[in-house]
């Protein structure tokens, strides 16, 4: 299947615009707001002095990581979960032990939903849209929480028909 072959995509899962713009815009507040207190500290304390307004930075760096991670969006086909342009990969359904969009998932992104793989994958993150450590994929943020829902969902009842 070629990169402009979208005829198998069952499923696209696109960042929330309301979401996507809270987020940043929140890391962007915090980041300014611990700037300025420590810019603001009194002159002996050296380590706030220096400390927050790199923290700050931190922050907004964060913000400019999310809104462009969030600029893509999700893809499922029949093969595997990927981002829309450049199509990485997150997860192929074959590697698929388990999906869980439960109320009391451990580590699972608001909204969204956590795979877990039959093996250790490449550690990945694209802010606020997905993370991969070991062999958990957290999917969501500042995705819509029915869509996420679908899409763990069709990912959960693929992977139990690959089993079968």
């Amino acid at each position: 299947m070629t990169r402009k072959d979208t005829t198998h995509i069952l499923l696209r899962l696109h960042p929330s615009p309301i979401r996507r713009f809270t987020g940043v815009a929140m890391l962007v507040v915090f980041g300014i707001m611990a700037a300025v207190a420590g810019l603001e500290s009194p002159p002996d304390r050296m380590a706030l002095r220096l400390g927050l307004p790199l923290v700050g930075l931190g922050l907004v760096w964060m913000a400019w990581q999310t809104w462009k991670a969030t600029a893509r969006g999700l893809e499922l086909t029949p093969d595997a979960l990927r981002e829309t342009d450049g199509g990485r990969v997150l997860a192929r359904v074959e590697q698929i032990a388990s999906v869980d969009n439960s109320a009391i998932a451990l580590f699972k992104p608001a909204g969204g939903f956590v795979i877990t793989l039959k093996e250790t994958a490449p550690a990945g993150w694209a802010s606020g849209l997905w993370w991969r450590f070991g062999r958990k994929v957290g999917v969501g943020g500042t995705t819509a929480r029915v869509e996420a829902k679908q899409m763990a969902a069709m990912l959960a009842e693929m992977a139990r028909r690959r089993r079968a």
